[in-house]
């Protein structure tokens, strides 16, 4: 899954930025070829735009809580959990205890950017 924003939070805020940053793009342009546009055309249109970060409101971030929260949730334990990759281990007084699990970040991931998406799709 690729969506066009990268997300993350700072002090309680979440700020949206275009995954490909401005000077990255505009290095790519100085170093392509022209088309019907010159790159000096391009590289004006560009420098021209300005970098911008959009806050959102601090109940707007509770409300992406939740979601986010109810969305993990209704993950079903296998999609979440690999159960074949736990480790059982022995504590004094013949205790079981779980030493290792591994997660499926992906999955869990993938439900993170899908419900981030639909979130700012409103």
């Amino acid at each position: 899954m690729s969506s066009v924003f990268g997300y993350f939070f700072k002090k309680k805020t979440i700020i949206l930025m275009i995954k490909k940053p401005l000077a990255q793009i505009i290095s790519e342009t100085e170093t392509c070829f022209p088309t019907i546009f010159s790159k000096e055309d391009v590289l004006l249109i560009l420098n021209s735009i300005e970098n911008e970060e959009i806050f959102i409101p601090e109940e707007k971030i509770e409300e992406l809580k939740d979601e986010l929260k109810e969305a993990i949730e209704r993950m079903e334990t296998d999609e979440t959990v690999d159960f074949d990759s736990a480790e059982f281990g022995v504590k004094s007084g013949n205790e079981i205890i779980l030493e290792d699990l591994v997660l499926h970040m992906n999955n869990i991931g993938d439900t993170i950017e899908k419900t981030l998406n639909d979130f700012f799709a409103k």
